[in-house]
């Protein structure tokens, strides 16, 4: 299959009309600056909301906005583009969140039941009844009480508290200048990550959030079900934020690869390939991270077993 290069511009054919909108290539350049600035929203949202809400799918949702951004944005509308992106972004994610049903049916029932109770006992005390009251009349404890109560004010947050909560947390411009380099890298290593996905995952990635082309039009393009399509999304967004993962801060990736099996080997295969991009791109730092992972995957684990034997019964 012909790989598909990312670092190319969005699409073979652009309009002649370029007035004072960014050319295809700077709307890349755009989407791939400012692809961080996804996360933190999609992070700050995400926080907000119940466990069982996919992280992916806001994902998605928030780079698709990003890309709608690029596309759209004026420079000489004097808005910067970071806060015109996250603005956009966080409309996608937000759009995302209410075109799904994000609140689960059994926190939406304890809701129901919570209310109902409170106002029949409301009604029958002729005052608001206590916590010991409520208990008493669902035959509950006040911990499960406290626990449901709890479970439904997170689950059912305002979307529109939501909205407000992340707007006052998008982030200004103008970092210093330790900043932009560690930024810079940080997109460097992006942009290895991306280069070394499969080819398949490359061009759903692509297609998908570079070049915004429908599922159906990857699929057909690919010879494969739209189902399939949505199945390398999400295994090449897991790829990507666990690459990214092992060089933002100290935690490993959030779904650790068992030590033996093919899809470990896949994945171990992968984290090289990132490291070799990351080299030849000048990443060294990014690339020693990867390559010590590795290492330390195999110590660890030799480290674990060596602990759980203990000295006494090794020289009894």
């Amino acid at each position: 299959m012909r790989r598909l290069n990312v670092r190319t511009s969005w699409s073979e054919s652009s309009d002649v009309t370029q007035t004072a909108h960014l050319t295809d290539s700077r709307t890349d350049a755009l989407v791939r600056t400012h692809l961080p600035l996804v996360g933190y929203v999609v992070a700050e949202v995400h926080g907000r909301l119940p466990s069982h809400v996919d992280r992916d799918d806001l994902t998605a949702a928030g780079m698709s906005g990003l890309a709608e951004a690029a596309m759209s944005y004026d420079p000489d509308t004097g808005v910067p583009f970071h806060r015109f992106a996250a603005i956009r972004i966080k409309g996608a994610v937000l759009d995302e969140l209410r075109s799904a049903d994000w609140t689960s049916r059994g926190a939406r029932a304890r809701s129901k039941e919570l209310g109902s109770a409170e106002e029949q006992l409301a009604q029958r005390l002729g005052r608001s009844p206590t916590a010991a009251e409520m208990s008493a009349h669902l035959g509950v404890s006040l911990a499960e009480l406290d626990r449901r109560r709890a479970e439904t004010a997170r689950s059912l947050t305002s979307l529109d508290a939501l909205d407000a909560a992340v707007g006052q947390s998008i982030p200004d411009a103008a970092p210093d200048p330790g900043d932009r380099v560690v930024h810079a890298e940080r997109i460097g290593y992006l942009h290895a990550a991306v280069d070394a996905l499969p080819d398949r995952s490359q061009a759903v990635i692509a297609g998908l959030f570079f070049q915004q082309r429908s599922v159906s039009e990857i699929a057909a393009e690919l010879g494969v079900t739209e189902s399939r399509v949505s199945q390398l999304k999400t295994e090449a967004l897991g790829l990507l934020h666990d690459a990214l993962e092992v060089t933002h801060g100290d935690t490993e990736p959030s779904k650790p690869a068992p030590a033996k099996g093919a899809g470990a080997r896949r994945r171990q295969e992968y984290y090289a390939a990132v490291a070799a991009n990351a080299t030849a791109a000048g990443l060294g730092a990014q690339a020693a991270l990867i390559e010590a992972r590795h290492r330390d995957e195999t110590t660890r684990s030799a480290q674990r077993k060596i602990l759980r034997t203990s000295p006494s019964r090794s020289m009894g």
